[in-house]
């Protein structure tokens, strides 16, 4: 069955290298709130939502059902949340933001083997209340207390997590070095042969033409 049953073409994400705008509660509010979690999914939702038209509404609404089934899933639910590590040995926030990472990253992929690709819009806000549902779940099985302040952190590193996969020129914009994959892309353009030296790797006799190989 695939992942997402109704989606269409993607949008472009168009990453800004800020949190977007009605993403989240003022700032000011949730450091006020480092004790206790006040933020639920559907606080959350509404305020995404106050900046969505309604075909985002619809992606956004389609993403987070599917990552509902898949945090809560009886096959999958267990593993998921026996994972987290306590949080002396990794904070909360961390576990959180990567944990929505790889579960976004994980379902886009899959949808596109599915060949019915998650819309990129929506894969943001999804998240971020995904995020929320997470926490509110973990402090009602009480298996570590979630603040406003777990749940900022964790979407920061969640947001920042997506313009990095998203936005080929993220980390150039941040002055951030390359990632291993673009590493390893920069390194395999360097090693193709240009005009002459192409001509020599292809063998003895073999004439460099101009317009193909001189990068006309």
């Amino acid at each position: 069955m695939p992942l997402l049953q109704d989606a269409e073409a993607p949008e472009a994400l168009s990453p800004t290298g800020e949190e977007p705008e009605g993403m989240l509660p003022n700032q000011e509010d949730l450091e006020s709130n480092s004790d206790t979690l006040t933020v639920t999914p559907d606080s959350i939702t509404e305020e995404i939502f106050k900046n969505a038209d309604e075909n985002l509404q619809h992606d956004i609404g389609l993403v987070v059902k599917a990552g509902m089934d898949l945090l809560f899933n009886e096959k999958t639910h267990k593993t998921i949340f026996d994972g987290i590590r306590p949080a002396d040995q990794v904070p909360l926030s961390d576990e959180l933001g990567a944990g929505a990472t790889n579960l976004m990253v994980q379902m886009y992929e899959t949808s596109i083997k599915q060949n019915t690709p998650m819309p990129e819009a929506a894969i943001v806000p999804a998240g971020i209340i995904l995020i929320a549902a997470v926490c509110e779940h973990i402090n009602a099985v009480e298996l570590d207390k979630a603040t406003d302040q777990t749940f900022a952190d964790a979407v920061e590193m969640f947001i920042y997590a997506m313009q990095d996969k998203f936005d080929p020129e993220f980390r150039q914009k941040n002055g951030l070095p390359p990632s291993p994959p673009q590493q390893q892309m920069e390194a395999e353009q360097q090693q193709v042969p240009e005009g002459e030296a192409a001509a020599e790797a292809i063998g003895p006799g073999a004439q460099a033409a101009p317009g193909l190989l001189g990068g006309m």
